[in-house]
C-alpha cells in the first residue's frame, strides 16, 4: 500500500486485514476495491443517518402525543370546572375526604403514627426541656441552700441585734432603778447570751454605777415638808413611812442607816429581797453594812440572803413594828377605853422588840395617862428622855403628864418646847385632837404655829407621815 493510502479500520480502531507492503495488486484492482469500499461506506453512512432521523421522529411524535394528551386533560378539567364550578369541586373533595377519613385505616395509621413516631417526637422535643429542667432544679437547690444559709445567718444577726437592744434597754432601766430589768440581765447571763460581751460589760457598768452611788457624801433622807429638816424621827416612825409610801422608801432606808438601828435589820433584809426598786435595794445593802459591819457590795443580794439565813435567829435584829403601824392606822378613829388597852398591847410588842422605838414609847405613855396610869406612863417618858432628851414627841406627852399632875404652866412650857424643836402642823394637830390637852388648848401662852401662819385649819392628826414628810438631800 502506498503511503498516500489510508488503511481501513475495524470497530476496535485497528486496521482490517493484512496490509503489508509486500502484497502488490494491480492498480485497477486496487481502485476497484477502494471504489467498492467507499460506496459501501457511503451507503452505510446514509443508512445510519436515516435510522437516526427515524429515531428522532419517533421520539418527537411520542412527546407530541404526551403534550397533546396533557392539553386534552387540562381542557377536560377546565371544562369540568366550568361546568360544575368550585362548589361542586368542594363537594366532591368533602365527600372524598369524608369517605376516606372515616376509614379504619385512617385510625390505624393515626395509631401507628402515635405509637411509633409520637413517642420519639415527644421525647426529642422534651429532651431539651428535661435537660433545662434538670439544670434549673440543680440551680434552685443551690439557691435554696444558699438562701437557707443566709437566712440562718440573718436570723443569728437578728437575734444578736435583738439581744443587744434588750441588754441596752435593761441596762438603762436598771440604772434608773428597775429591779426587774437587772434580774432580766442576770437571767440572760444564766442562759448564756453573749452579744459580743455586751452583757458582761453592762452588768459591770451597773455594778460600778451603784458602787459610785454608794460613795456619795450627800444622799436623800427624810425631812419634814414644812421645815425641810429632820425633826428627829425615831426608827418606828421611819419604818411606818417606808411601809406606807413607796416614794419615801429610799430616803427612809438612808435615815435608818443614820440611826444605826439593829432591830430594823430584818426590815432592811426584807426590802433587799422584795423591793422592785433597785436603788432602794442597793441602799438597803448599804444600811445593813453600816448597821452590822458585814461587808456588802450594793448589788450582792444573794450574799445578803445567805447572811440573813445565818443570823435570822438573833433577837437584836428582829424588830417587830407591826403593832406600832397598826396603831398609827387605827388612831384615825376616836378611841375608847377598850381600844386604848388594845393600842397599849400592840405598842408593847414593838417596844419589846426595839427599845429605841421612841414614838411607840411616847404613844403608850400617852394612852396610859388617858386611863390614869400615871406611874407607868412617867416611867416610859423617863426612858425616852434618857435615850433622847430632845425628842419632839417627848415634849408633847410630857405636857400631858404635867396636865394630869395639875402643873399647867409646866405643860404649856413643854408644849412650846415641842413647837420650838419642831414647829410643824402635825404636832399642833395632835395636841388639838386629844382631849387630854383641853385644859391648855385655849391658853394664850401656847405658841401655836398656826397663829403665826394665820391658819387655824385642823386636820386629822393621824396622817403623821404622808403629808408632813419628804426626802431631802443630807
Amino acid at each position: 500500500m502506498s503511503p498516500g493510502n489510508k488503511p481501513i479500520l475495524g470497530s476496535d480502531g485497528r486496521p482490517i486485514g493484512n496490509h503489508k507492503d509486500e502484497i502488490n495488486l494491480p492498480l485497477e484492482i486496487q481502485n476497484h476495491i477502494e471504489s467498492r469500499v467507499n460506496t459501501a461506506m457511503d451507503v452505510t453512512r446514509e443508512n445510519l443517518h436515516a435510522e437516526v432521523n427515524n429515531l428522532m421522529r419517533s421520539k418527537n411524535i411520542r412527546a407530541i402525543i404526551r403534550y397533546i394528551f396533557l392539553v386534552i386533560m387540562n381542557s377536560v378539567f377546565a371544562l369540568c370546572l366550568w361546568l360544575y364550578g368550585p362548589n361542586e369541586v368542594k363537594k366532591w373533595t368533602k365527600a372524598f375526604v369524608a369517605e376516606n377519613m372515616n376509614k379504619p385505616s385512617l385510625e390505624l395509621a393515626a395509631q401507628e403514627v402515635v405509637t411509633e413516631k409520637m413517642a420519639k417526637y415527644v421525647s426529642d422535643k422534651m429532651e431539651p426541656l428535661n435537660h433545662q429542667a434538670t439544670e434549673l432544679e440543680t440551680a434552685i437547690e443551690d439557691m435554696n441552700e444558699s438562701i437557707s444559709e443566709k437566712q440562718i445567718m440573718l436570723e443569728d444577726q437578728q437575734k444578736m441585734l435583738s439581744d443587744k437592744f434588750s441588754i441596752w434597754e435593761c441596762a438603762i432601766s436598771a440604772k434608773a432603778g428597775s429591779r426587774e430589768a437587772y434580774t432580766e440581765l442576770l437571767e440572760m447571763r444564766e442562759r448564756g447570751i453573749d452579744a459580743n460581751d455586751l452583757l458582761i460589760a453592762s452588768l459591770k457598768e451597773i455594778e460600778n454605777y451603784y458602787d459610785i452611788d454608794r460613795q456619795q457624801l450627800i444622799f436623800p433622807v427624810l425631812v419634814n415638808i414644812e421645815t425641810f429638816k429632820d425633826p428627829g424621827y425615831a426608827t418606828d416612825e421611819v419604818i411606818f413611812m417606808m411601809r406606807n409610801d413607796p416614794k419615801l422608801k429610799e430616803a427612809a432606808v438612808n435615815t435608818l442607816s443614820r440611826l444605826k438601828s439593829k432591830p430594823a435589820v430584818r426590815e432592811l433584809c426584807s426590802i433587799v429581797s422584795n423591793s422592785q426598786n433597785l436603788r432602794v435595794a442597793a441602799r438597803a445593802t448599804r444600811a445593813i453594812e453600816v448597821i452590822t459591819g458585814e461587808k456588802l457590795r450594793p448589788l450582792q443580794f444573794d450574799k445578803v440572803k445567805h447572811w440573813w439565813q445565818e443570823n435570822e435567829d438573833k433577837k437584836e435584829y428582829l424588830g417587830d413594828y407591826s403593832g406600832y403601824c397598826d396603831v398609827a392606822d387605827k388612831m384615825k378613829q376616836e378611841p375608847n377605853k377598850s381600844s386604848l388597852l388594845e393600842f397599849i398591847d400592840s405598842l408593847s410588842k414593838t417596844i419589846d422588840s426595839d427599845p429605841d422605838a421612841l414614838h411607840s414609847m411616847c404613844l403608850k405613855a400617852g394612852f396610859l395617862l388617858m386611863i390614869d396610869d400615871l406611874v407607868q406612863a412617867e416611867s416610859l417618858l423617863n426612858e425616852v428622855r434618857e435615850k433622847r432628851n430632845d425628842y419632839y414627841w417627848l415634849y408633847v406627852w410630857e405636857a400631858a403628864l404635867k396636865i394630869k399632875q395639875g402643873d399647867l404652866d409646866s405643860a404649856i412650857e413643854s408644849v412650846n418646847g415641842a413647837f420650838g424643836k419642831s414647829p410643824i402642823s402635825i404636832v399642833e394637830r395632835t395636841i388639838r385632837y386629844w382631849n387630854i390637852f383641853d385644859p391648855i388648848e385655849d391658853n394664850p401662852k401656847v405658841a401655836w404655829p398656826s397663829m403665826k401662819k394665820k391658819d387655824s385649819k385642823q386636820d386629822d392628826p393621824t396622817d403623821l407621815e404622808n403629808s408632813n414628810s419628804l426626802p431631802s438631800l443630807k
